[in-house]
């Protein structure tokens, strides 16, 4: 079976029109919502939607984060049912089934790749810059702390996020976007799922590091586009600028210090960095509000 595999955080009006859209699809076998503790009455709203056997409706019981929150999905799937693939996608997506169709092709096709997706787009048709990315070692999460210093290195070509231009039908990539990929059962299931000690960010650096380290490989398929209708969900409900950077640097020391091993020096000049990182994003922030005319932190 493909089950697939829908987070919902106070976002009911999206996730009920992206089931209304896919429900339908031959390819998906089940549908599974997990609503993420929602504080809109998302749940009940879900509650009163026709019963069909082909969606499910599940609640947590309390809001712990992206990564909890699919594994309630994911391990309902795996324990009640005899789960093929995993598909994971936000709710903010727009998917054709003939791109699920030919990702799941290919994941038949090749033992070797354990997940893939198509190419990410934002709403102008524009490939999204982060629709893949490299594994970020210790150095690249330290550049990464800063705004200036990434777009420096991006013009250098040295950019941790793969270029747009000359893509391969099939591109070979370290990690894929999480806000929709196709990941086989098994190899979900040897990487323990997603990481729980995040609470949003880096859970698929995570995961695709364990992947890798499996011997695995992702894959992109070039010719398939999903538009992602990007941070809709993150933005209206992590509205406060320094509890989002919190929450960042909370979700990269986990990937540092738990799969990176950094030693104390390390770390040390990890938080220095970002530290320098947080100032220069919130100088850039309130500039970018004041340009807006909005006067409110």
């Amino acid at each position: 079976m493909n089950i697939m595999i829908i987070l919902n955080y106070n976002d009911a009006f999206n996730t009920i029109s992206y089931l209304s859209k896919i429900e339908t699809f031959s390819s998906v076998d089940k549908y599974i919502v997990v609503d993420n503790h929602s504080t809109d009455n998302s749940y009940q709203k879900f509650l009163e939607l026709p019963n069909t056997d082909k969606v499910i409706f599940l609640e947590a019981k309390v809001n712990r984060g992206y990564a909890h929150g699919n594994n309630i999905g994911i391990k309902y799937a795996v324990n009640n049912f005899s789960v093929k693939n995993i598909i994971i996608s936000n709710p903010d997506i727009e998917v054709k089934e003939n791109t699920i169709k030919s990702i799941l092709e290919e994941l038949d096709a090749d033992k070797k790749v354990s997940a893939a997706t198509g190419v990410i787009c934002d709403t102008n048709g524009n490939i999204a810059f982060n629709f893949a990315w490299r594994l970020p070692d210790y150095v690249m999460m330290l550049q990464n702390t800063s705004i200036i210093t990434t777009k420096v290195l991006k013009k250098m070509g040295k950019s941790r996020f793969y270029s747009t231009d000359n893509l391969k039908k099939k591109q070979v990539v370290d990690v894929l976007s999480g806000c929709f990929f196709i990941i086989k059962a098994n190899a979900f299931k040897q990487a323990g799922y997603f990481e729980e000690d995040t609470f949003l960010y880096n859970e698929e650096n995570i995961l695709f590091y364990k992947l890798k380290h499996l011997g695995y490989k992702q894959i992109v398929l070039c010719e398939h586009y999903i538009t992602h209708f990007q941070g809709s969900s993150t933005n209206k409900t992590i509205k406060n600028f320094f509890l989002k950077q919190k929450i960042v640097r909370d979700s990269e020391q986990v990937y540092l210090n738990k799969y990176l091993e950094i030693s104390l020096i390390q770390r040390i000049v990890y938080h220095f960095c970002s530290f320098l990182g947080m100032i220069e994003k919130y100088i850039i922030y309130r500039i970018k509000l004041f340009r807006r005319g909005v006067s409110k932190i």
